[in-house]
């Protein structure tokens, strides 16, 4: 005991006799400290000054923006007068490089792909939700491949014609009966459209993935509802009110999940705040069912392919498909097939949030243009009408065999434009797999770069670049890309995607994809897998709606088109006032 108080004492002595070494050295730890937590500039590339002196770096700044972090970083172009800017979002960590230019961005993501992959953003914003699929993962990873193996032929056009377009015309079908009650009932005034657009594009991805009956399809609730009851509520600023249908618990579900995304999209540190969104009994319970949702659908997949020759000839949704790529796996790899791996859950979540929420959004985008713009949306409809003359003379929607095997110009043209001005997923994240130069910035392997769609060069003039700061390979694909008129860049303008073909036939309008920048989907292996999903679906939706309803204008503050960014850029206000269009 003696002992012990004698070794304690001797330890207090030696700490008290050292306190002036401590005094002296502890304030230069933390210094150092306080040092390496700093911003750490890049070298040449503009920055926020009085952010490289604070531990938060721009934090403080876009924290007051209060219409999305996204809009604040587009905003840094501007402010910094240049194509690419750095943004600091935390301590210790690097800085954020933004760019805004088209050619610039085309080329890193597709002709130096080695230099460039998936952001550990993406998985930091998906993560949460679906750690073992495709878009979280690097282009090298076994797992990357294989997941994208198993979902390869949901792209093709056999999957697209047979299974995905039947079930896409018969909502849109739906959707116009909805707004036909809607229309009638309103007497004239307008009504909110972004929920039942919403509605419609969820009972699509539902019916292409789970083969879901089209009893069960909201909007066919929300006509059972409503049909039959009194006028809606009147309000002040014109509108109607209609009151929404309650979602089946599992639909919500996916609903809710799909928008907590956006929690992770509007902060800094993404990873842990959707993490901690999804802590919450709420949320955990919006994961099982989920969840109980892919198994029991699996389940019935796998009982379909036990009962018959399982073969892509009789596939009724996706979940049979993905399920025949894992068992033709399986069979190569001499293994027995894992239906129920995790792998699949997350590859099924990803496909309906990618196909329903994107395209959804979009088509609320075009309502709100369509009826701003009277003269585009006459000729668009004398354009599918010109098209669609079977259909015309015998009084009648077209078929969806006829819109899938149509070509119109101006259609494309107007669908492109829509994409190019909404610009919904405003920015394509890329990190750096080595030290690589950018627009004549080296910028260190493992920097998260932001390649923005809505700033300049896309919706704003381009910046003059020097050519000799560019790639070897920007260089030499200089022209494949047309450019915008300064002038009216910022314009909605269908008409800047088409031009002037002679051929034996004599002249006329074709499509352009390539008339100037935009990059709605991204570019080269990363890019969105789910784009001809997406035409597909816009196509048919657009011709349908256009062929039956004339879009009038709503007024000026119903038909304002501000944005507000979330998980994707949203019009901040979607009402649509209707007239049933006689042919």
């Amino acid at each position: 005991m003696t002992g012990s108080n004698s070794g304690f004492r001797m330890v207090g002595e030696t700490l008290w006799s050292n306190i002036p070494t401590i005094i002296i050295v502890l304030p230069f730890l933390l210094y150092l400290l306080y040092w390496a937590a700093l911003p750490k500039p890049i070298p040449g590339i503009p920055y926020n000054k009085n952010s490289a002196k604070r531990l938060l770096g721009d934090v403080p700044e876009f924290v007051k923006e209060k219409d999305g972090l996204r809009f604040w970083m587009r905003d840094q172009f501007t402010v910094h007068n240049s194509p690419v800017v750095q943004i600091f979002t935390a301590p210790f960590k690097r800085p954020w490089v933004l760019v805004s230019d088209f050619r610039e961005s085309q080329d890193m993501t597709v002709r130096r792909g080695s230099e460039f992959d998936r952001s550990g953003l993406t998985y930091d914003s998906f993560g949460a939700l679906a750690p073992n699929s495709y878009i979280c993962k690097r282009t090298d990873e076994p797992m990357y491949k294989h997941n994208r193996s198993l979902l390869k032929d949901l792209m093709t056009a056999p999957f697209l014609n047979q299974i995905s377009a039947p079930e896409i015309y018969e909502k849109s079908c739906a959707l116009l009966d909805l707004w036909c009650v809607k229309t009638n009932k309103a007497e004239g005034r307008p009504f909110q459209a972004d929920n039942d657009v919403h509605l419609a594009a969820l009972d699509v991805m539902m019916a292409v993935t789970f083969d879901f009956p089209q009893s069960d399809t909201m909007v066919l609730k929300q006509i059972n509802q409503i049909k039959d009851q009194i006028q809606p509520l009147k309000l002040s600023d014109g509108s109607v009110e209609f009151p929404h249908v309650d979602l089946d618990p599992e639909l919500y579900a996916w609903l809710y999940l799909t928008r907590s995304i956006g929690v992770g999209f509007q902060s800094p540190v993404p990873a842990f705040a959707h993490w901690w969104y999804l802590q919450s009994r709420k949320s955990r319970n919006m994961i099982r069912l989920k969840d109980g949702m892919c198994h029991r659908n699996i389940k019935a997949s796998v009982e379909r392919m036990s009962d018959t020759r399982a073969d892509k000839k009789n596939m009724r949704c996706a979940v049979d498909q993905i399920l025949l790529q894992e068992k033709s796996q399986a069979e190569k790899r001499g293994v027995e097939p894992s239906y129920n791996k995790k792998a699949i859950y997350d590859e099924l979540f990803i496909y309906i949030v990618g196909g329903y929420d994107t395209t959804s959004i979009t088509l609320t985008w075009f309502t709100k243009y369509i009826a701003v713009h009277q003269d585009y949306q006459t000729r668009l409809r004398n354009e599918i009408r010109s098209f669609h003359t079977t259909a015309l003379a015998e009084d009648r929607l077209p078929s969806v065999k006829e819109i899938v095997n149509s070509h119109i110009p101006y259609l494309e043209a107007f669908i492109e434009e829509t994409m190019r001005c909404s610009h919904i997923v405003p920015a394509v994240i890329r990190e750096t797999v080595a030290d690589s130069p950018v627009l004549g910035h080296m910028v260190p392997k493992g920097t998260h770069l932001w390649l923005f769609s809505s700033g300049p060069s896309f919706m704003k003039p381009a910046f003059d670049i020097n050519e000799d700061v560019r790639s070897e390979t920007s260089r030499q694909n200089k022209d494949r890309v047309g450019t915008w008129s300064p002038e009216d860049i910022y314009k909605f303008m269908p008409q800047r995607w088409l031009k002037k073909k002679v051929d034996d036939d004599g002249e006329h309008e074709v499509f352009d994809f390539n008339a100037g920048p935009h990059m709605a989907f991204g570019h080269g292996p990363r890019s969105c897998f789910g784009r001809r999903l997406a035409y597909l679906e816009t196509r048919i939706v657009v011709t349908l709606l256009v062929w039956k309803f004339q879009f009038l204008q709503a007024g000026d503050a119903l038909d304002d088109l501000t944005p507000i960014d979330t998980f994707m850029v949203r019009p901040r206000k979607s009402y649509v006032r209707l007239k049933e269009v006689v042919p």
